[in-house]
């Protein structure tokens, strides 16, 4: 299913391309031809896993509910821009089927990542084993995990149980190749885990793409944000999202470190793709733009340092949160990405400066140049601004994660007290 909707979403983000390179709007184009394509992956996968997976716990009716709800704006969405097309003509990026197509994206990604994260509650934590810092995850999970493990398989059998595999042998071939291609195995759920993380991580941004980009002016209706307002979103907003998203993968898959640099190398991939190399006027910046790779591929050393540590027994495990790679991991992750968040938004976001500095009818050959006139020009503007979106979103995570840790202590002193009495 994840691999339909990166599909799905990189015709979309190909065909932004295509309207800035002016080229004739079809319904059989090329990235419309991505877009159909990932759309009908998703919608046989999700059919296919609802057939063959006749029991399920109540997590997964709500995700399969959440996915069905998605799948459903997806479909809508086409004769949706249809319709709009011939009442309106050719539409501009921020347009109602346009936003149900993408709400109908985040819902399938967010139904999704719920099934993962079962998969992975469900999987043995030792199958993380030999991964940065897991030894501590799977100490700790192990405690907590072993306890329930054999309650949570007895009450709610995982979909890639060995029972279900037995049950449907010599009735449902297909279901017993669907069944192991979904098991606990260590690089499956990890695969499944990063693709999944990273189309959220594309999808949250293509929100803030909506709101910032100058591509929504018609000759029917225009759009398009304020320039100020734009230039808000996107400056503070980009770095933002970078970071918080950044935080809440540290912090919830403690056990996979190496997923944020995974996913941070699979978003300059697309960009990439989709937005350079699709491009003819900037395939020669490509070199330039792998830059980006550099502080995710330096996160992944780290966490390889830390793993060679640990297993050599030279980095005990209580200090392993405390130790200088961590820190130096957070920072980045923090501040230091989310600054060099106007690298990685790079050429869209020059659209977005332009608008509210120059007001450029902006050629494609000259796309680069104006990018590095804007960041001579406005350096201290463009900087702060990315410097504020880091760290508000590590101030609002922290406030978010401390105002989640304060709700069961509340619940736990009214049931002490009402056992009290």
């Amino acid at each position: 299913m994840i691999a339909g909707l990166i599909v799905s979403f990189a015709g979309g983000s190909w065909d932004i391309t295509y309207h800035i390179l002016s080229k004739p709007e079809s319904f059989f184009s090329y990235p419309h031809a991505m877009v159909y394509s990932g759309i009908l992956l998703v919608i046989v996968a999700f059919s296919l896993s609802i057939k063959f997976s006749t029991r399920q716990i109540e997590i997964s009716k709500r995700a399969n509910k959440i996915v069905f709800v998605g799948i459903t704006l997806i479909i809508l969405a086409g004769p949706f821009d249809f319709s709009w097309h011939l009442r309106f003509g050719l539409d501009g990026l921020l347009s109602p089927p346009h936003l149900s197509l993408l709400t109908g994206w985040l819902l399938v990604a967010i139904g999704n990542l719920m099934k993962v994260n079962r998969k992975l509650n469900l999987a043995d934590p030792n199958i993380f084993e030999n991964d940065c810092s897991s030894n501590v995850a799977t100490k700790t999970k192990t405690k907590t995990t072993s306890k329930t493990k054999s309650k949570n398989n007895s009450n709610h059998p995982s979909f890639f149980s060995k029972n279900d595999n037995q049950e449907g042998k010599g009735k449902h071939l297909f279901f017993i190749f669907l069944s192991s291609i979904q098991g606990s195995n260590k690089y499956l759920l990890t695969a499944q885990l990063t693709l999944n993380l990273f189309i959220l991580l594309m999808i949250f941004s293509g929100f803030l793409y909506f709101f910032s980009l100058p591509f929504s002016e018609t000759k029917n209706y225009n759009f398009n944000p304020p320039s100020m307002v734009g230039l808000l979103v996107y400056g503070i907003g980009f770095p933002f999202l970078i970071s918080f998203y950044f935080q809440f993968i540290y912090t919830k898959y403690h056990f996979f470190r190496q997923a944020i640099p995974l996913v941070g190398i699979a978003f300059v991939g697309m960009t990439l793709f989709t937005q350079i190399t699709s491009n003819p006027h900037l395939i020669s910046v490509s070199g330039l733009y792998l830059l980006n790779l550099i502080p995710f591929l330096v996160l992944y050393i780290i966490t390889a340092i830390q793993s060679k540590l640990i297993l050599k027994g030279k980095m005990p495990e209580k200090i392993l949160e405390s130790n200088i790679y961590s820190k130096l991991y957070k920072l980045l992750i923090v501040l230091v990405i989310p600054v060099l968040s106007f690298t990685l938004s790079f050429p869209l976001n020059v659209y977005i400066y332009n608008e509210e500095f120059y007001g450029y009818l902006i050629y494609q050959n000259v796309v680069l140049s104006v990018y590095e006139q804007i960041i001579n020009d406005f350096f201290v503007i463009v900087i702060p601004l990315s410097v504020a979106g880091g760290l508000l979103g590590y101030i609002v995570f922290k406030l978010a994660v401390s105002l989640k840790s304060n709700k069961p202590r509340k619940n736990s002193k009214v049931s002490s007290s009402a056992s009290n009495k």
